[in-house]
């Protein structure tokens, strides 16, 4: 660990097993992923500058499943009289270890992480200690002051990047000036610590972090000086066998103490049913305790899964026969637990993003993106999210509740314009029913230099598990970039004319948003009876487009009801439905998409 000079918070990895983060004291922008033995693995670095950086903690945060490290700038060092009014946090969505090339430990640079100020609600502080608690990503911090510390909490998963969290005073704590603070994977156990001693709370299903530390703790051992000359770092172990501490101090040491305490395993949450598309990547964590560490294994409908024995269940590219229900059996010499979840798989809708528009040629322009449905069912996009090319999942923004696409629906997505804006910039040409979102969100404009736009189910917690994707190339002033039904790539500029393009109703644009073809006139129907109380509806069609049969019992009262699916052309030429021969009067229309 010769990298560590002045060691002052520790974490293990979230939902990364085998991984310890560290960092140093102070302002260095830099996180340690080490192996449990204590050698480094690689090196992080973000650019938010840091005042203090005083500890560091693991857990989850806004997206579930994710894991997130917490970088607490909490310190006074770097303030007049060592104390501040507000702290800084810095949320990362716990990063992949990658692997060492030639002995070198890499340096990877972390993208834009989220930000946040907290307020003291009555008055000015130095902290050292800061946890997470695993049950409800509540953000604790323990303040440096005589004869006890006081605790104060925020949650930040309600905030957006940059916003300032008041913090709620909740209790007080008999340990003055403490230096660091855990809390175990189950939330059952709360750590704090000083240069030479540790003390331990037990926290019961149900309790409040607060309503625990009220109770008498237990003291636990830590080396202390002068093995370690300033001990400021302390973590449970991921699998709570335990807890491991360092100290400040140039190439320092990894201390492991091990729990001693039997106990029976405990599932601290059950596990959730689980809902994936095909090729979905799948990461189910069981927060488990117990000692000595629970036996796990893993099984699906009754069958034992090999080398799924740990507290995380990994799948890779899940397919529909991964379907089942999934159990985890942990088992010690004191009991045994077991719990499970349905997994189920759905097919992987044919979606494409069919038109980029990342340079608007007007004031009135804006960026916008249009999503196209090649499926023959309805997909409910409810909880969908994209990103541009530097985000990611926790920067996404989220499509509304109750978005559905249709087939062959094209959806359009625009920066910060309404609806109606929209439709008064493109006019007549936008087809009536087209379906506008607006959205907003910090960096999610497209830069017309070129960019990237990749869309996520409502469920994953990968961001590799994209649905959709599209790279963009650099942009016309004033026009879109388009996907070619011709030839099937993304990428040719729209013209007027061709596969639906039209210029704008106000500037200069040229776009074909709410469609990817060229319109085509409504066909004329023909219906002949074919026998056995059914008769045909046939119609001239063109490739590509959609069609489908609706019918009313007059024309009248608009109550139009779809007769059977919609179905694409796979080429020019005549199309059929059979339908059953009604009693009393029926109409017949088709929509053309």
């Amino acid at each position: 660990m010769a990298a560590l000079r002045e060691a002052s918070g520790i974490s293990c990895g979230w939902v990364q097993e085998g991984v310890v983060w560290t960092h140093n004291d102070g302002g260095r922008e830099v996180l340690h992923a080490l192996d449990a033995g204590g050698r480094p693995m690689a090196n992080f670095t973000f650019s938010e500058a840091v005042g203090d950086f005083e500890e560091l903690a693991a857990g989850p945060g806004p997206v579930a499943g994710t894991g997130y490290l917490y970088v607490g700038d909490i310190g006074g060092n770097a303030s007049p009289g060592d104390v501040r009014g507000t702290v800084k946090i810095v949320r990362i969505p716990e990063p992949p270890v990658p692997g060492q090339a030639g002995g070198q430990v890499p340096v990877v640079a972390l993208p834009a992480n989220d930000v946040f100020t907290l307020t003291y609600p009555d008055g000015q502080y130095d902290a050292e200690a800061m946890i997470i608690d695993p049950r409800n990503a509540d953000l604790y911090l323990f303040t440096k002051t005589v004869g006890v510390s006081r605790v104060y909490r925020a949650n930040l998963n309600g905030s957006g990047s940059g916003a300032v969290v008041p913090m709620v005073f909740v209790t007080t704590v008999p340990f003055p000036e403490p230096s660091a603070a855990a809390i175990s994977r189950d939330g059952g156990r709360i750590l704090l610590r000083d240069e030479d001693r540790a003390l331990q709370w037990q926290r019961g299903p149900g309790v409040s972090v607060a309503d625990a530390l009220r109770q008498a703790p237990v003291a636990v051992p830590v080396v202390g000086r002068p093995l370690e000359p300033n001990g400021e770092a302390i973590a449970f172990t991921a699998d709570g066998s335990g807890y491991l501490t360092v100290s400040e101090g140039v190439g320092p040491l990894l201390y492991y103490f091990q729990k001693t305490d039997a106990a029976a395993p405990v599932l601290e949450a059950p596990l959730p049913a689980r809902t994936l598309i095909s090729g979905s990547n799948l990461q189910c964590y069981a927060a488990l305790s117990g000692f000595p560490v629970p036996v796990m294994t893993w099984s699906r409908d009754g069958q034992v899964l090999a080398g799924q024995t740990g507290s995380v269940l990994t799948l890779t590219g899940v397919t529909e026969a991964e379907e089942g229900f999934y159990e985890i059996r942990a088992v010690n010499a004191s009991g045994e637990v077991r719990s499970g979840f349905v997994l189920e798989v759905q097919p992987r809708p044919l979606l494409r993003i069919t038109e980029v528009q990342t340079a608007p040629g007007t004031t009135l322009g804006a960026d916008w993106w249009e999503l196209t449905s090649f499926e023959q069912r309805r997909v409910d996009l409810s909880g969908w999210r994209f990103n541009d090319e530097t985000g990611d999942l926790s920067s996404a923004f989220v499509f509304p509740a109750g978005l559905v696409i249709e087939p062959g629906e094209s959806v359009v997505f625009v920066d910060n314009r309404t609806a109606q804006q929209f439709r008064s910039w493109w006019g007549a040409g936008l087809p009536e029913d087209a379906k506008i979102v607006s959205y907003s969100g910090s960096g999610l404009a497209l830069a017309p230099s070129g960019d990237r736009i990749r869309v996520w189910d409502a469920t994953t917690t990968r961001v590799g598990d994209v649905i959709a994707e599209v790279v963009v190339g650099a942009s016309v002033v004033g026009t879109t970039l388009g996907y070619s039904p011709q030839t099937g790539q993304f990428g040719g500029v729209t013209q007027v004319g061709f596969n639906g393009g039209y210029a704008a109703a106000t500037g200069t644009d040229v776009g074909s948003p709410g469609r990817w073809l060229a319109p085509v006139p409504v066909p004329e129907l023909a219906a002949m009876g074919v026998g056995s109380g059914k008769m045909r509806v046939g119609l001239k069609v063109e490739r590509w487009h959609w069609y489908g049969l609706e019918a009313a019992a007059d024309l009248v009262s608009g109550d139009w009801v779809s007769v059977d699916a919609a179905v694409q052309a796979a080429a020019d030429g005549q199309l059929s439905f059979e339908v059953p021969v009604y009693t009393g009067s029926r109409f017949f229309r088709v929509r053309v998409r």
